[in-house]
């Protein structure tokens, strides 16, 4: 599959000297090497409770080459092109349409947002993934009636809880509910208690040993840092931490995740038709709910790290998306309305690098080649896609993947820079430093 080799050669580039940005990453490094130097799986250290699937498979994959940064993201990407094959798989079970399917898959491997999650290992987009493959074999399992169906659901959200628990747990219980009242009206209160219980029992269960074995490590100081992390960080922070009031926040980078296609998402729930398809069409309505209440909960939360869990809705917002374009990807009033949103877009987009420039000036003048290459990849996703899906539609469907060429070039040159920059750039050098520091010292306790 074309689109598997692609989004793998774009995600690993440049293999050498992988760029990890991201100085989150250092909290779980440090138990990854851990888990690497002493074998600690259950009982060894924790980062605030979080949970321990990125270290685990952090720590195993080290055992190769322990400095070697592509490493630590491996489980990240191997999640990425997870994600691009039940994107396919889904869509294809879904519509049994090849050429919806296809378009599915080249919108969802090409956004922003799976290139950044995908490549920057956090907590989140191993349970985003997870979550999405939960939200597609249960609904094969209402609509088939095939039980294996549910067991591969409750795998994907149990294994998708070792990262993420309360958020995989809620999400998937608010699904449950969902899909059930829109399927299955009938018997829906019934399916929803005994599913949610389900569920609920078998996530626990599968959480039940490291949880253990934190606890007679670590005593009670693990179960209350294990109990805010899951249900008190969501209403309040710590300390002085800041609260974020900006409920708009999770809607403008829900926007940002979706480029270079944002102008045809914005255009395809602002025609009239919009409300009238969303009512009628159990698709749109079972695609929304899996990705519209992770948007609202989280704008209101005031959460302080707001942005991460953009990733719970991208993999369910790129199928929507890409559903609602296809029927009228060749419609001339939709692409008129699409030319006009692509300008509004590309004036908005061209402010907010200028405010950014100017806020993290330091960085902006220390690393200029990458503030190129982030101009470069922005607008030039924007005008690729521009191409494809206005001025060629119809040979865009017939074969997306003959397509792909334009985004491997654009992320082949950023990346490349980035890479180069990472090496060089003084903001950069210290993240990779201090990764570096944390990786050898702690190998120093085995």
């Amino acid at each position: 599959m074309p689109y598997l080799i692609v989004s793998f050669l774009i995600l690993s580039w440049p293999f050498i000297n992988f760029p990890l940005t991201d100085g989150d990453i250092e909290h779980w490094v440090k138990i990854a090497t851990s888990v690497r130097v002493q074998n600690l799986f259950l009982t060894g250290p924790h980062d605030q409770a979080h949970g321990p699937l990125l270290s685990w498979t952090g720590g195993l994959l080290a055992h190769l080459h322990p400095t070697s940064f592509y490493l630590y993201a491996c489980f990240s990407i191997v999640m990425g092109l997870l994600g691009v094959f039940w994107t396919y798989y889904f869509s294809q079970k879904f519509w049994k349409n090849t050429s919806l399917s296809k378009l599915c898959t080249f919108v969802f491997s090409t956004n922003i947002a799976f290139i950044y999650l995908s490549r920057t290992p956090m907590y989140d987009w191993p349970a985003a993934i997870f979550y999405f493959g939960f939200c597609g074999f249960y609904t094969l399992f209402i609509k088939e009636h095939k039980y294996s169906f549910l067991i591969l659901s409750l795998f994907c959200l149990s294994v998708g809880s070792l990262s993420r628990f309360s958020i995989s747990l809620g999400l998937g219980i608010g699904y449950i509910a969902g899909a059930q009242l829109i399927l299955n009206r009938k018997k829906g209160l019934k399916n929803i208690i005994k599913d949610i219980f389900l569920i609920t029992l078998t996530v626990c269960c599968i959480n039940a040993a490291w949880i253990w074995g934190q606890y007679t490590t670590h005593g009670i100081a693990f179960l209350e840092e294990f109990f805010y992390d899951n249900i008190g960080r969501y209403l309040r922070e710590p300390g002085n931490s800041t609260i974020h009031h900006d409920y708009y926040g999770f809607v403008v980078y829900a926007l940002i995740a979706l480029l270079p296609y944002s102008p045809w998402f914005l255009a395809s729930i602002l025609q009239k038709k919009f409300l009238q398809t969303l009512k009628s069409d159990t698709w749109v309505q079972l695609l929304g709910i899996a990705w519209l209440p992770c948007l609202v909960i989280f704008s209101f939360s005031g959460h302080v790290k707001l942005g991460r869990y953009i990733a719970y809705i991208v993999p369910s917002l790129s199928l929507f998306m890409s559903y609602l374009l296809f029927q009228d990807i060749q419609n001339t009033a939709y692409t008129q309305k699409v030319k006009r949103l692509m300008r509004v877009i590309l004036s908005l987009l061209i402010a907010l690098l200028v405010y950014e420039g100017f806020h993290f000036n330091t960085e902006s003048l220390s690393s200029v080649p990458l503030v190129i290459s982030v101009v470069w990849v922005i607008f030039g996703g924007l005008l690729w896609a521009y191409y494809t899906l206005v001025i060629n539609p119809k040979k865009f469907l017939a074969s997306p993947e003959k397509y792909l060429y334009g985004f491997i070039i654009l992320y082949f040159v950023f990346f490349t820079v980035l890479s180069y920059e990472s090496l060089h750039a003084p903001f950069l050098v210290e993240t990779r430093s201090k990764l570096l520091s944390i990786i050898q010292n702690n190998s120093s306790l085995e």
